[in-house]
């Protein structure tokens, strides 16, 4: 995030601050990039059922060129408020680039 650097703010490796690692073995969710995520952006939050989220309900609404995007985690320009992996934003529409959103590749184990 924007404190963590005596001169400017930046992105770097994942692997810059090792005690940034989640006990799942996740790194830099607290402010390297936001990550993209295909869910719209809901101003209340996403629907739930209880406690948990529930997908997003259209799926339809990802090739959208309408759609705002909901991102998660904090970025490297972002303030310390937003340098939590609980961090929810909104993004741009598809087809548009910003240097503080990424994706993260995921799968089951």
């Amino acid at each position: 995030m924007n404190a963590t650097f005596a001169s400017h703010p930046r992105l770097v490796s994942v692997d810059a601050f090792p005690v940034d690692e989640s006990v799942y073995g996740i790194r830099g969710l607290g402010g390297n990039v936001c990550d993209w995520v295909a869910d719209p952006f809901v101003r209340g939050g996403p629907p739930l059922d209880g406690d948990r989220a529930l997908p997003a309900p259209d799926p339809a609404s990802i090739t959208d060129p309408t759609t705002i995007f909901a991102l998660r985690g904090g970025n490297w320009c972002g303030s310390p408020r937003g340098a939590r992996a609980a961090y929810r934003g909104r993004h741009a529409r598809l087809g548009t680039r910003d240097p503080v959103v990424s994706i993260r590749l995921v799968r089951t184990i």
